[in-house]
């Protein structure tokens, strides 16, 4: 009998080898062409991810979550389009980590939600669920909205390994009556002295604490955005500053409860209503930052407690571009003038000030001169003989006096005194366009332009600054705007390297950023849904040789069905005008609020 049963173990054994054996083999033969496809394209991000040049680019992220969702529409109820649809949410959420952008976070939701609609058996739907709802908390305060969708996580799915995480996140949503600290369960207020600094009267202090935050308009400087740049090496968490402060900072040890953290009290500040209270960073040596209002009445401040981990090296800094104070931190000690976190207990108080106008640190050439905006030039792209793109019933020089004439009416009632290339249907040559902004003095020169597109699917709205084209896509419209071939923006590059002027680069940089968001503002608020191209660089001819701040908007695509049919709306053309008039009050206001003007 015993022997028996020897031989049956080992017929068992034999047969259990040669089933894994067998199982092992004829899945690799048997890989269906979609799952070759689906992993060549998930090869393909994780390359992306790991280059860091790339991966701030707009373009690569577009295309690999393209060729995702393109995997997924074939494959609508199998494993392998469950998949494709989750890493396309995971495409455009590093793209959002990037250009930080709401519509792109937005469609990020709007990937993971499709993947719970259209593949609810998968095992992936209550994560993609879940990414939605943290999404919506995190980066587009949308409370309800998450509290919405991780309470259908945990009614679909209360099995899932979702659950907890989905408990948590709306354990930490803000209720509605009454305000509550954001740091959640174990986190320390400024009340309690573990995670207060020294006060300002500490010994290194009193030649700093009588200084206060500049008024301007009557209004306190103010805390305006937190954000982290940098990757899981080394990152930077900036505090955007709209106006001069003074600060102070301290290095907490971890504790039981706590990682490492950096505490950054800020005197005389206000925070703005949009900054979240807990902002997380996700693949950054930083991994999240809290921030409160602090003291009682006439010392109020902001506080900033930034979670650090493990790192071997900091530092704090104020820089320029955006204004405000800089956290840098390493796992390595690489960072030049960096400190190395204590080894037992906290760390010195140490002070500072962000200054708005300091030497060579703060702000752009124009808010260190105190200069300010009165006069714009606007530019009606195209004209006479030149019609610029035309389709779909549309001609751009048409779309583009129009236009201006709109935004020219809104920045008169903004007190701005408006200027013009062009008023009437006649050509007026590129390189004579900046010339009349430049014999004019204006302070600012904007350029309306209609895109187009040989891709009829390629649409939405996008900003330009004179720079290098950094995608292939950008260098494609400046060539079309320019009238040359896309070879020969090769040499334009090459040309533009002599002419560029690092000041104003960075001016064009940001009436770029404002300008745009001023537009996806107001069209959002509107009804009107859009692509989202954000703020790019490429050679226009238009804008070389500005002798201020300059950009070109392109107001959307007349290739593109649905964009055609917007163009062609009053309604979308006026909201248009109001969001570009917004960016362009926004930025005179910062200059303003930097020379105290």
């Amino acid at each position: 009998m015993q022997y028996i049963f020897r031989l049956f173990i080992a017929a068992f054994l034999v047969l259990a080898g040669t089933a894994l054996f067998a199982g092992n083999v004829p899945a690799a033969q048997q890989t269906s062409p979609l799952e070759t496809e689906y992993r060549k394209t998930a090869d393909d991000w994780r390359t992306l991810l790991r280059n860091d040049k790339k991966a701030a680019l707009r373009d690569p992220w577009l295309a690999v979550e393209k060729r995702f969702l393109a995997i997924a529409a074939k494959d609508t109820k199998g494993d392998t389009g469950a998949k494709a649809q989750y890493q396309a949410g995971r495409s455009r959420e590093e793209l959002a980590r990037r250009s930080f952008l709401d519509g792109d976070w937005r469609q990020a939701a709007n990937h993971y939600l499709d993947l719970g609609k259209k593949y609810p058996r998968h095992n992936l739907a209550d994560d993609g669920l879940f990414q939605a709802a943290y999404i919506a908390a995190k980066h587009l305060d949308k409370p309800e909205e998450a509290r919405d969708i991780a309470r259908t996580v945990l009614e679909k799915y209360p099995k899932g390994d979702m659950v907890k995480n989905a408990r948590e996140l709306l354990a930490s949503l803000p209720q509605k009556t009454a305000p509550r600290d954001s740091g959640g369960k174990g986190t320390q207020t400024p009340s309690k002295p573990a995670e207060k600094p020294a006060p300002a009267a500490a010994p290194a202090a009193p030649q700093t604490a009588p200084q206060t935050a500049p008024q301007t308009g009557g209004q306190a400087s103010a805390l305006a955005r937190i954000f982290c740049r940098g990757t899981s090496k080394s990152s930077t968490v900036i505090l955007e500053l709209d106006g001069a402060a003074p600060f102070r900072h301290q290095f907490l040890a971890a504790t039981a409860k706590q990682p490492a953290r950096l505490v950054v009290d800020i005197d005389g500040v206000a925070l703005r209503p949009e900054v979240k209270p807990s902002v997380i960073f996700s693949g950054m040596t930083a991994s999240r930052a809290r921030a409160s209002v602090t003291g009682g009445k006439g010392k109020k401040g902001v506080r900033v407690v930034i979670d650090l981990g493990s790192v071997r090296h900091y530092t704090v800094d104020t820089g320029a571009n955006p204004p405000g104070i800089y956290v840098q931190s390493s796992i390595s000690r690489d960072l030049a003038g960096g400190r190395t976190p204590p080894s037992g207990g906290n760390g010195p108080v140490v002070q500072g000030r962000f200054s708005a106008l300091g030497p060579g640190q703060s702000g752009t050439l124009m808010e260190q001169l105190g200069l300010t905006v009165k006069t714009i030039m606007l530019d009606a792209g195209h004209g006479g003989k030149d019609p610029g793109a035309m389709g779909n019933g549309i001609t751009e020089k048409h779309v583009t006096l129009e236009l201006v004439q709109m935004l020219a009416a809104r920045l008169r009632k903004l007190g701005f005194t408006v200027l013009y290339t062009r008023q009437s249907d006649v050509f007026v040559a590129l390189d004579q366009r900046a010339v009349l902004a430049n014999n004019k003095k204006a302070d600012l020169f904007i350029s309306l332009h209609v895109n187009s597109s040989t891709d009829k699917k390629t649409n939405g709205l996008e900003t330009y600054f004179l720079d290098l084209a950094r995608t292939s896509s950008a260098a494609t419209v400046a060539a079309r705007e320019n009238a040359v071939s896309v070879k020969n923006i090769s040499d334009l590059q090459f040309i533009l390297t002599d002419l560029m002027l690092t000041s104003k680069l960075q001016e064009s940089q940001d009436l770029a950023a404002t300008v745009h968001k001023g537009m996806f503002t107001r069209l959002t608020q509107a009804g009107f849904t859009m692509n989202d191209n954000g703020v790019r660089s490429a050679p226009f001819y238009v804008l070389m040789g500005a002798r201020m701040p300059a950009v070109l908007v392109e107001v959307g695509y007349l290739s593109h069905a649905e964009d055609s049919r917007r163009i062609k709306n009053d309604k979308y053309l006026e909201r248009l005008a109001d969001g570009v008039a917004q960016g362009v009050e926004e930025y005179r206001n910062k200059l303003a609020r930097f020379s105290g003007k």
